[in-house]
């Protein structure tokens, strides 16, 4: 299973706007059809501008990865900049692309204890 498309939405907030004047919300689609929702809460820069950050750091570090590794991507996207500090910005990005992953993960979770792989594959729960 790998990561395949990327949706961005952007929904403005009426007055009195509480939350803010708009939120980002992505869309992650997986190469068998799983699809996870999650949202930009930290979205520094414009909702146009932020688009463009959340497409370039989906499309540089994490399509075509499996979305198990979420790990593996945030470090990616951590250190990717020139001094390999955060940025608040591309950390704000990967915020919705986190609980994205998050929901896939879970999905994986459902299938994978659902009887349909070898039972080696099989995650036994922290607590019982």
């Amino acid at each position: 299973m790998e990561l395949k498309e990327l949706k961005v939405f952007i929904v403005g907030n009426k007055h009195p706007g509480w939350g803010g004047k708009y939120f980002v919300f992505v869309k992650l689609t997986t190469n068998n059809g799983f699809v996870g929702y999650g949202e930009v809460y930290s979205a520094s820069i414009s909702p146009e501008k932020m688009t463009y950050v959340i497409e370039d750091i989906f499309e540089r570090h994490m399509k075509g990865e499996n979305p198990e590794n979420i790990e593996l991507m945030f470090r990616r996207v951590y250190s990717s900049g020139f001094t390999q500090r955060p940025d608040p910005t591309i950390i704000g990005a990967f915020s919705g692309l986190g609980h994205t992953h998050t929901f896939i993960h879970y999905l994986i979770m459902i299938i994978k204890n659902s009887g349909l792989v070898p039972i080696w594959q099989l995650k036994v729960p922290e607590k019982c």
